[in-house]
């Protein structure tokens, strides 16, 4: 019975887990987002024992979801060589 009851509050905190997700961004408040029009993203490699963090399949989904989120709002993507107005970048990890 005992291990019956640890293994379902297992399955609560498991379940649960997605609620304490978040996202963090930082900018100056006064800068004049309106003005950019493209962005580039920009790989950091960091080394990590994290598998969240060097699992790439999730990383491309994290990108994928950046990138529809900031064309919906009118930016373009250029590469590297066109000077984009400003880069974007960002970590994942698990606690």
């Amino acid at each position: 019975m005992r291990l019956a009851s640890v293994v379902f509050a297992g399955a609560i905190l498991m379940g649960a887990a997605p609620v304490f997700a978040g996202a963090h961004s930082d900018y100056t408040k006064s800068f004049p987002l309106q003005s950019l029009q493209t962005f580039e993203f920009r790989t950091q490699q960091r080394i990590s024992r994290d598998p969240l963090a060097n699992n790439s399949i999730w990383a491309e989904n994290i990108r994928d979801d950046i990138r529809t989120g900031l064309m919906s709002r009118g930016l373009t993507e250029v590469a590297a060589e066109d000077m984009p107005d400003f880069y974007v970048t960002y970590y994942a990890t698990k606690r």
